[in-house]
């Protein structure tokens, strides 16, 4: 077979046509034709053919067999050779002229040129393959007349040429090379003036197509010419590659998220004395397009000349500061003082062995010249300014439905997957898309990939991939760069480029679940010598990147890098040593932060817990595995009021299980973890589990003679009790474990037995006393400097005055509550903010409530509190009565029910306000009517029960 693709793609088989009919077919034919022969792999082809469109199962083996073409396991290949392929004839042909003399060079570039039968690959141009290659070989057509009016020129057949060389500069008014090949054929023919009027031609011309000056060369055959002098002939061999426009690219895909990072990048490159801003950054952050969109307003607000030139791998200094002198001229000769020189954007300049040096020596040689440059890492030039390029900003793990949507990264994300699949409906998806741009890091490139791929796998699909590694975040597309078509390939290029050290580092740091300090990172990394510098080294090549987290500055390695390293780590055993140095690390921290948390440091104490919480959870599942178990025992401990403060119940139960699991039943151990599963189930509502943690805690403590584990067991027992109706023997269980704990100076359970002993008040119609026992544990806690309690007793007085009718006294306890407890102790928060909804609804101030409960219900759900859940449901139901939806109100306050029954024994609420709703939705139904909706309510479904919800809390 014979492929032409030189102009309209044709394909013979023993001289007769056999060209296949459909565009796709014959795209198919000259792909594989230019693979010379060589296997194409099917998802290549299959990007080739269709992009990002996907064609459904079975269309490419299909065309394969249409085509003729053999599908095998390396891909799909076609029966050729360099031979039979007109553009690979060319290209030899090429290669041939080379190496020989001018006369026979002319004759064997004149053949290849003969090969062009029109535009290259015309009637396929457009599929996705073609684009590349239709510049290449129309750029080498471009070349071989070049070359072949260089030889003739040097042949002395410069009359003879004139006319070859008018046509050719219409035909490619861009081309320097060519205005100067016709200026020194009139110069060669003595036609001074002729030649004079073709550079005022070029001149113009490139002024008006590219906005630039002609270059040197022309330069310096116009200064021959006016000395008119023949015996100083231009040297024909001095001539600069074709130039780019040098104009910078117009981005494809919108730009979000990026407006601070701008206008920085303008402040800066506007201040006088700044000549090389370096914008730094792991590959896939946007370097390019952040540098571009700066220099882009810059441009206009200014009217500075602005240029773009992107470095290659295979260039050296030389070729880019040639590749920035053909696109600026010589500034230093046309800017005055006081004038800022042009601004040039040096692209990717960390893919060249000589970046540095290329920067440096057009700061020497250029001092007018200003760059803007992106490059992984800092150039450390003199007079630098460096500008790190973070990935977008993600969703934090309890934003709002409506912080999600707003956040930058989730409207890339979204943008670009609406864009590959414009059918696709996110409506409603919120947790799912933070959830995946969490993942990705807000890393745009990851973004991008991540989103061509949601039409295939779908978001539940992409999610899950993502957290198993990179693979799914790749693309075939022939005009991605090859260092960016995988997000692993950008990662594994910086990290081939780190010393020997940094890398073994880089590793170590796959320990860490989270953020990390330096502190943590010399614990876990003792033996590898220098941490400073080695971080410092991954720190510049964008593998970890600085991270102000709650109350201490550290450093994040993102989940993507993490995923990449641990791809490449073959034995899991090699970290263990580094986990277990974490383990103790840990555990010697949180020991030392334990007794802040019930004082005035409490805020910074839980900061601190929450920065390195996932590290806790991750060290206890290593220590356990490991065999380590008293440390796993001591962490757990330790972390255990932690857990309770941050509102970390499910996961902090979880683990707790898990280590019980480990420790002999009999125990000192056993019964500390036993008490502190009771406690975290207690938190939890599940008073079942709650009420057998504390009974095995007691039975094996008190042989043991543990008094502390035995009292915090009875004391927070006797408050399940007491919210269950055993009065009596909660009553008394409370009491011992007050007594107990205030002869062992245990302050917590001091203030938990106060609070345990007035709901026992309470539950015996003493409310004056239960109201004096919480003020007397509020007035503890304070004095405690203890913010979770003083927060928790804030409101319950709140409860306590809004059961008095007391609307603004309960908004006052609950507005001074939440100020204290937000954003820290998330459960605190979400108590105040129910009862500020209900004082709000309390007090008619509907719309009030309405933005106080929307938010207390997306802190009940991120804390897992079923009570808390079933609470939003109540209020919103006496919201809805309030309203006249009373059929929807009769339904939720059933469905809240079911889910967390009241501990009156009854249907109705404990709370007055709460009862009084569902007494006014039930008189305004009537008893059989408000009958039927209850169960209906009862037996509604969850996500219909959370609809139902949305609904009366939305509705105006």
């Amino acid at each position: 077979m014979r492929v032409d693709v030189l102009g309209p793609v044709r394909a013979e088989v023993d001289g007769q046509d056999r060209t296949p009919a459909g565009k796709r077919d014959r795209a198919l034919v000259a792909m594989l034709a230019l693979a010379a022969g060589g296997p194409v792999p099917a998802d290549e082809v299959t990007a080739g053919l269709w992009g990002a469109l996907m064609p459904p199962p079975g269309t490419l083996e299909a065309l394969a067999e249409r085509v003729g073409v053999a599908l095998g396991p390396d891909g799909l290949t076609l029966d050729v050779g360099p031979e039979d392929v007109d553009a690979l004839r060319a290209e030899s042909l090429a290669a041939a002229a080379g190496e020989q003399e001018p006369g026979a060079a002319v004759a064997t570039l004149e053949a290849a040129l003969a090969l062009w039968t029109g535009p290259v690959l015309s009637g396929v141009e457009d599929v996705p393959f073609a684009r590349p290659h239709v510049d290449r070989l129309t750029e080498l057509r471009s070349s071989l007349v070049e070359e072949r009016f260089e030889l003739m020129l040097l042949l002395g057949h410069h009359a003879e040429v004139v006319d070859e060389l008018r046509a050719a500069t219409r035909e490619n008014p861009t081309r320097e090379r060519l205005w100067g090949q016709l200026m020194t054929a009139y110069y060669r023919g003595q036609r001074f003036q002729d030649a004079l009027e073709v550079y005022a031609d070029a001149r113009a011309v490139l002024a008006d197509e590219l906005g630039i000056e002609p270059g040197e060369a022309l330069k310096r055959i116009e200064a021959a010419i006016l000395l008119e002098d023949p015996t100083r002939d231009p040297a024909l061999g001095d001539h600069p590659a074709p130039r780019a426009a040098g104009r910078l690219p117009i981005p494809r895909t919108p730009t979000v998220g990026r407006d601070g990072l701008v206008d920085r990048v303008d402040l800066t490159l506007r201040e006088a004395t700044t000549l090389l801003v370096t914008l730094t950054g792991m590959g896939g952050t946007g370097k390019t397009r952040v540098a571009t969109v700066a220099a882009a307003h810059l441009r206009d607000i200014t009217q500075r000349e602005v240029s773009f030139v992107e470095v290659t791998e295979a260039d050296t200094a030389e070729d880019v500061v040639a590749a920035v002198t053909a696109v600026v001229g010589d500034p230093d000769a046309e800017v005055g003082p006081g004038d800022r020189g042009p601004l040039v954007v040096l692209d990717n300049v960390d893919v060249s062995a000589e970046g540095a040096a290329a920067v440096r020596r057009l700061l020497e040689d250029l001092p007018s010249l200003e760059l803007l440059v992106t490059c992984r890492f800092p150039l450390r030039l003199t007079g630098e300014q460096v500008l790190t390029v973070d990935p977008l900003d993600v969703p934090p793990p309890h934003a709002s439905a409506a912080e999600v949507r707003a956040n930058p990264a989730v409207e890339l994300f979204s943008r670009m997957a609406r864009q590959a699949d414009p059918h696709l409906d996110l409506t409603g998806r919120e947790r799912e898309l933070a959830e995946v741009v969490r993942l990705l890091d807000g890393v745009p490139l990851a973004l991008e990939l991540a989103a061509a791929r949601v039409r295939l796998v779908g978001i539940d699909g992409l999610r899950e991939s993502l957290e198993t590694g990179l693979e799914l975040l790749r693309t075939t597309a022939p005009d991605v760069p090859e260092r960016q078509r995988a997000l692993a390939s950008t990662i594994a290029w910086s990290v081939d480029r780190l010393g020997d050290g940094a890398r073994r580092l880089c590793r170590r740091l796959l320990v860490f679940e989270d953020g990390f300090t330096l502190e943590a990172a010399e614990a876990v990394a003792a033996d590898l010598g220098d941490v400073i510098d080695g971080l410092t080294e991954v720190l510049d090549a964008g593998l970890v990147r600085s991270l102000v987290s709650r109350v201490r500055v550290g450093f994040v390695m993102p989940a993507t890098v993490r995923a990449y390293l641990r791809g490449q780590v073959s034995d899991p055993r090699e970290l263990d040593p580094a986990r277990l140095a974490l383990v103790a690390y840990l555990l010697e921290n949180v020991n030392r932060w334990h007794d802040d948390l019930d004082r005035a440091e409490g805020r910074m104490a839980l900061g601190r817990f929450q920065d390195i919480s996932r590290d806790v959870h991750a060290s206890l599942e290593s220590a356990v595995r490991l065999g380590r178990i008293e440390e796993a025992v001591d962490l757990a401990l330790a972390a255990g009021p932690f857990w309770v403060a941050s509102g970390e119940l499910r996961t902090g139960l979880a683990r707790t299980r898990a280590v019980l699991r480990s420790v002999p039943g009999d125990t000192q151990s056993a019964g500390r973890l036993h008490s502190l599963a009771g406690l975290l189930a207690y938190h939890l509502n599940d008073y079942e589990e709650a009420a057998t943690s504390f009974e095995r805690a007691i039975a094996v403590a008190e042989p043991l003679g543990d008094e502390a584990t035995v009292a915090t067991s009875r004391c927070y027992y006797g408050a399940l009790l007491l919210v269950t109706n055993e009065v009596s023997r909660g009553t008394e269980l409370a009491r011992l474990g007050a007594e107990a704990a205030g002869r062992l100076g245990l302050y917590p359970l001091v203030a938990e037995g106060l609070g345990v002993l007035a709901i026992s008040h309470g539950i015996a119609g003493d409310f004056e006393a239960e109201r004096e026992m919480h003020l007397a544990r509020l007035a503890v806690a304070r004095g405690h400097g203890d913010i979770l309690r003083t927060s928790d007793a804030l409101s319950i007085l709140a409860e306590i005055a809004l059961d008095e009718a007391d609307a603004d006294g309960a908004r006052a306890y609950a507005e001074e509550s939440f100020a204290i407890a937000d954003p820290v102790l998330p459960m605190e928060a979400g108590v105040a903010l129910l009862v500020l909804a209900r004082a709000s609804v309390a007090a008619g101030d509907l719309a009030g409530a309405v933005p106080v409960l929307t938010r207390a219900f997306e802190s009940a759900e991120n804390v897992g509190q079923k009570q808390m859940v079933a609470q939003c449901y109540r209020i919103a139901a006496s919201l809805g009565a309030a309203r006249g939806r009373a059929a929807e109100a009769v339904r939720l306050y059933a469905a809240a029910q079911r889910l967390a029954p009241s501990p009156t024994g009854t249907d109705d609420p404990v709370e007055g306000d709460l009862a009084g709703g569902l007494e006014l939705a039930r008189s305004t139904l009537g008893p059989e009517a408000a009958g039927r909706e209850w169960t209906l309510g009862t037996s509604l479904p969850p996500d219909r029960v959370r609809e139902l919800f949305q609904s009366l809390v939305g509705a105006g």
